[in-house]
């Protein structure tokens, strides 16, 4: 054991005995050895919980990503910077945080995800600490429920055991069997340790389409009304949320205990993306490519997309961003294309 060693040791001794903690407890000490030898060779080369080069929250670093990558979503943008900092600030928070999104496809579930987990763990989704299960991938028959619990208890237990600020993403909650989820209600609830084991600190992301067709009418009535989707507010669509989850049967929240006990911290609304929206993810795919993008262009692939809305506005995007990067590609060889033909001409 090297000089080095023996100062990290004997700090994190002094901490422990200071706070009165028991030293004789294993997996404190291993986890306090991570904060306090930052010279760790092996978490240099692997992640280690509570080293910074693998656990590193950097909420100003989400706000900006924020702000640059996500749009049309104010509530989803305000819901979720309220709640991770102050999730991830409190030393002993009361329950694991738990957000559900809810909206239709493109609209930035998946990407306000991304940026999330990029913002705590700089290794994103590929973090060893961060855990993401498909409903259809992992849990595709309903008559293996039994099956699908037991593995996903064991799953969550073993992965909170090695590291207390997991962060376990569920995708297509809405063809999860129902009842699946039920097996997660201990880990969720307002308990300071299950069988010796902290969930507190967990963050568990819910994200499926149910509700989608209700907030996608909603906005575009209250549209057609006269009303700016800025003046959307968040419990105007909770509301809309909730009486979609509880009446569709069969899904994976249908009646679900996490719902009923009130565990899910928030629902989180994504409304349909309008054309300056859309605008926006073009301008952006473009510079993603290293691209300037003109007006022309931009015309030309909004042409590509599908919109929607009543009284033949047609402002709402059906797919939201989805598509956005194919019909950037298509209209790029397209562009290519004709600028052959036009050199062969001058030829």
């Amino acid at each position: 054991m090297g000089l080095r060693d023996i100062c990290t040791w004997f700090l994190t001794l002094l901490f422990l005995l200071t706070v009165g903690l028991p030293p004789v407890d294993l997996q404190i000490l291993l986890r306090m050895k991570e904060i306090f030898n930052p010279w760790n060779p092996a978490c240099r080369i692997q992640e280690c919980c509570f080293n910074t080069r693998s656990y590193n929250p950097n909420m100003a670093q989400l706000e900006r990503s924020l702000d640059r990558y996500l749009f049309g979503q104010h509530l989803a943008k305000m819901i979720l910077l309220g709640a991770v900092r102050g999730h991830i600030q409190t030393a002993n928070p009361e329950k694991p945080l738990v957000l559900s999104l809810h909206g239709p496809a493109g609209t930035g579930k998946n990407h306000i995800t991304r940026l999330l987990v990029e913002s705590i763990y700089p290794k994103g989704l590929e973090s060893r600490f961060v855990t993401v299960k498909m409903a259809t991938k992992d849990f595709p028959h309903k008559s293996l429920l039994a099956k699908y619990q037991a593995e996903l208890v064991q799953l969550i237990r073993e992965k909170m055991s090695s590291c207390p600020h997991h962060i376990f993403v569920f995708d297509e909650v809405d063809n999860m069997p129902p009842g699946l989820l039920d097996s997660l209600k201990p880990f969720m609830d307002y308990y300071d340790s299950v069988d010796g084991v902290d969930y507190r600190h967990a963050i568990f992301i819910l994200r499926s389409n149910l509700a989608a067709n209700a907030i996608t009418k909603y906005t575009i009535d209250k549209y057609e009304e006269g009303r700016n989707r800025w003046s959307i507010q968040l419990p105007e669509l909770e509301k809309v949320i909730t009486n979609e989850v509880i009446q569709q049967a069969g899904t994976g929240l249908y009646l679900a205990k996490i719902v009923s006990s009130h565990l899910v911290s928030h629902f989180v609304p994504f409304l349909p993306l309008e054309k300056v929206h859309v605008r926006q993810c073009i301008q952006e795919e473009f510079r993603r490519r290293g691209r300037e993008v003109s007006e022309e262009a931009e015309e030309e692939v909004l042409s590509l997309l599908q919109f929607t809305g009543s009284n033949d506005s047609q402002q709402f995007s059906v797919k939201g961003c989805k598509n956005v990067a194919e019909k950037v590609i298509v209209h790029m060889f397209s562009m290519f294309d004709r600028n052959q033909d036009t050199y062969r001409n001058e030829l």
